[in-house]
């Protein structure tokens, strides 16, 4: 792994070392915990829709922005806006603060969203083999960010309720930092004579790729089954991550240092099997989609039975699906994409998983609060069963293998 890591291009290994800074969620362990100390359940649900209808909203134009005015500068942004987040949240504490933190969270998630993944794809010695390999090795830089953040934050705020918020803070700091120091966009001839535009010709070309971007993505009439089960997937793992998981532990009464080390623990266990066994059995396109949807099944079937020791075994499995659902998904889109749209069509796909997540978020939050975290689970099951599986046997049959 190590000797494949050094063979990758200097952007692709900056990529990744950014791609473990910006997986640096110190406050992970106790995201809702703390959140349910200052505002309500319905609030908190409140926060997350506002984050994903703003993320909504900016999708599609800030990947317009990035084909149009530099995917580097797109993706500097958005880490420079994951700085601010954690900052706004514990030096407001309120409802306000909250969602002054939403729309500075959607805003940077919009303008990192495509951009960093779009300028990799397109670099002149990167093949399509080769960009799914650096996947796998994004799968583990993330997944290793994520499982470090989680166990020292916990700890952390066992100390001082600070640290693991400006810890966050730096972390993307130093991500945006390894971003300005990637490779500039690999530009062609009309791209560079582009560039030198004046002002009132670029916006005119930057609201017609915002436009031919998205209907490109939605023009491909093969994806929209796969476009349909990586939403339903996408709303089921985020809206877990950032509050259903921790609201099931609340109710099994793990308190935030275990939370901590369960996080960091069932990251390592899922890395592990990812790297030693999952990843080298699972090649194809075809075999990860079944991987995916099996897993999902199998995961929120456990979620759903309410029983303390299956879902802390159904959580090793959350993570070995959270792990690599989007690079297992979306390297398939971008085979379809053309690279004039890419970034634009990308942050397309992130639009509908966005929309998704902030209708689910504001209905979770009510249904958590009147019904609770068991009761949530069991509905995830329902959705995952009426409109993911059916999209996935759909998808299926049209998928086209890498070559």
């Amino acid at each position: 792994m190590k000797q494949e890591f050094l063979s990758f291009p200097r952007s692709a290994k900056l990529y990744l070392i950014s791609q473990f800074l910006v997986a640096g969620t110190y406050t992970w362990p106790f995201w809702f915990g703390f959140a349910n100390e200052r505002i309500t359940a319905s609030q908190f649900g409140i926060f997350i829709a506002v984050t994903y209808i703003v993320g909504l909203v900016a999708e599609v134009p800030t990947g317009a922005f990035a084909d149009s005015f530099g995917r580097k500068r797109s993706a500097l942004l958005g880490a420079l806006c994951g700085v601010l987040v954690p900052l706004i949240v514990y030096g407001g504490g309120t409802f306000v603060a909250y969602i002054m933190a939403a729309i500075v969270g959607g805003l940077g998630s919009a303008f990192i969203s495509g951009s960093l993944e779009s300028l990799l794809y397109e670099l002149p010695d990167m093949s399509r083999d080769i960009y799914r390999r650096v996947m796998v090795h994004d799968t583990f830089f993330f997944q290793s960010g994520l499982i470090v953040s989680s166990a020292a934050g916990g700890f952390m705020y066992s100390l001082n309720h600070f640290l693991p918020f400006g810890m966050q803070a730096i972390s993307f700091l130093l991500a945006a930092l390894v971003i300005h120091a990637m490779a500039a966009d690999m530009l062609t001839p009309a791209e560079e004579r582009a560039k030198d535009e004046n002002k009132k010709r670029r916006l005119v070309k930057y609201l017609r790729t915002n436009k031919e971007g998205f209907l490109h993505l939605f023009g491909v009439r093969s994806l929209w089954s796969l476009i349909v089960f990586g939403g339903v997937l996408g709303i089921l793992m985020w809206l877990s991550i950032e509050y259903m998981n921790e609201a099931a532990m609340i109710h099994y009464q793990i308190v935030p240092e275990q939370r901590g080390l369960l996080i960091a623990g069932a990251k390592i266990l899922a890395l592990l099997a990812l790297n030693f066994v999952i990843l080298r059995s699972i090649r194809t396109d075809r075999q990860k989609l079944i991987y995916l949807c099996v897993m999902s099944l199998l995961v929120f079937g456990l979620y759903s039975l309410g029983v303390k020791e299956l879902f802390l075994l159904a959580f090793i499995g959350f993570n070995l699906i959270s792990s690599v659902r989007d690079n297992f998904i979306r390297p398939i889109i971008h085979d379809h994409i053309d690279n004039r749209w890419r970034a634009t069509a990308i942050s397309s796909y992130s639009f509908v998983c966005n929309a998704l997540q902030a209708l689910g978020s504001l209905v979770v939050g009510v249904l958590l609060q009147r019904q609770g975290a068991i009761f949530v689970q069991r509905a995830f099951l329902v959705l995952l069963i009426v409109v993911a599986v059916p999209a996935f046997f759909r998808y299926l049959p049209r998928l086209r293998e890498a070559r």
